[in-house]
């Protein structure tokens, strides 16, 4: 899980978003155990959930801030889409926000392209509603979580006019106190 700025958390040793104390032996037991749960998915299952998780991300990072709220989204979407538990759930977000601050738009339209391959027209639009889902977690859909939203729906393979009934659908303009950010 990406981890929270500096002085983000009012106890420097809160886990952020829990409010207790880290446990390395407890942690690592949780990484184990969602590690060893992953094995027993196909290789191709792996990567669609490796990508689909990707994808949530840069929308999350469009606008240079992931925070709190979506991250919870991307690891609720990522468990739906793979039936998967929390703690893998949270493994696979945690590793693909990583990798897209590490390469970013260097591989986002061959993750991209590669989900597309793979995926059915449901879980194309299943995605897509998760990355705008993720967009307006912090209670609004900035414009560069837009732009990035059409661009993943053309590399999607995605008409405009899709992402804008998908858009629609969800409450684009709630209003939440945005979170601290966790990056």
């Amino acid at each position: 899980m990406p981890e929270r700025p500096s002085g983000a958390a009012d106890d420097p040793g809160d886990r952020p978003g829990t409010g207790r104390q880290p446990d390395p032996d407890q942690d690592a037991a949780l990484i184990r155990e969602a590690v060893s749960g992953m094995d027993s998915l196909s290789a191709e299952r792996r990567r669609f959930l490796a990508g689909y998780a990707y994808v949530l991300a840069r929308v999350a990072r469009a606008d240079g801030v992931m925070n709190e709220s979506e991250v919870a989204v991307i690891e609720q979407a990522v468990i739906e889409a793979g039936d998967l538990q929390r703690a893998q759930g949270a493994l696979v977000a945690a590793l693909a926000s990583s990798v897209h601050s590490l390469f970013g738009a260097t591989e986002d339209y061959a993750f991209t392209r590669e989900v597309a391959r793979v995926s059915s027209p449901q879980q194309l639009q299943r995605l897509l509603r998760a990355c705008v889902t993720v967009g307006v977690a912090d209670g609004r859909l900035s414009a560069a979580e837009r732009t990035e939203l059409y661009e993943i729906g053309r590399e999607l393979g995605v008409a405009s006019e899709e992402v804008d009934a998908i858009r629609d659908q969800i409450d684009v303009d709630a209003r939440r106190t945005p979170e601290k950010p966790v990056e």
